[in-house]
């Protein structure tokens, strides 16, 4: 009896271990796919919106030339982990930037403002939306475990009318998503490719 116990769990990891080695070479395990983690945004400027340098609060924004930042988020991802971000935007009149900027791998961001953290020589990408359309941002140069803050710039003054919808999503090897859903997701083990840095 013992023998066949043997056997039957022999025979079932053999057939494991085949398997597994069919999928590497057909690709499977490294076959990019969507992960948990995504999020999405929006904004609207009209005609009848007054944008001055200053919030309410007396705060000043930060500036670069003729534009000034309106909002932004914070990037930083596990190694292995891309993001795609893709923008609907909608031109009334005027323009605006989304920029990115590299803050390395020091940044304290919790509670913190962006504008104290950014400065055009720290600037990696940028895109100026003129026209109506769907947009697939670039994100190419964004490496692991460095810290990253993705800017939308608006112009001085009152002289725009926009709209835009941004959804973020997070991609892994096909490998990675199946460890952190496993393996990482065990009481003593933790997720290694759950999205975002803390």
């Amino acid at each position: 009896m013992k023998k066949l116990m043997r056997l039957i769990i022999f025979l079932v990891l053999l057939m494991g271990v085949a398997a597994v080695l069919v999928l590497i070479n057909k690709d499977w395990f490294f076959e990019t796919v969507p992960y948990n983690g995504s999020s999405s945004g929006s904004g609207l400027r009209t005609e009848g919106d007054v944008i001055e340098e200053t919030y309410v609060t007396g705060i000043k924004r930060y500036r670069e030339n003729d534009f000034v930042e309106n909002s932004g988020t914070w990037i930083c991802l596990r190694e292995g982990v891309l993001v795609d971000v893709s923008m609907d935007v909608t031109i009334r009149k005027g323009s605006f930037k989304v920029a990115i900027y590299e803050l390395g791998k020091d940044v304290d961001i919790k509670g913190q403002r962006c504008e104290q953290y950014l400065s055009e020589d720290k600037k990696v990408h940028e895109e100026e939306y003129t026209e109506t359309g769907t947009y697939q941002m670039d994100l190419s140069m964004l490496q692991p475990e460095e810290i990253y803050m993705l800017v939308w710039l608006e112009p001085l003054g009152g002289d725009l009318a926009y709209s835009y919808n941004y959804t973020e999503s997070l991609r892994v090897k096909r490998w990675q998503y199946l460890y952190d859903k496993y393996i990482g997701n065990l009481p003593f083990c933790t997720p290694l490719y759950d999205g975002n840095v803390d």
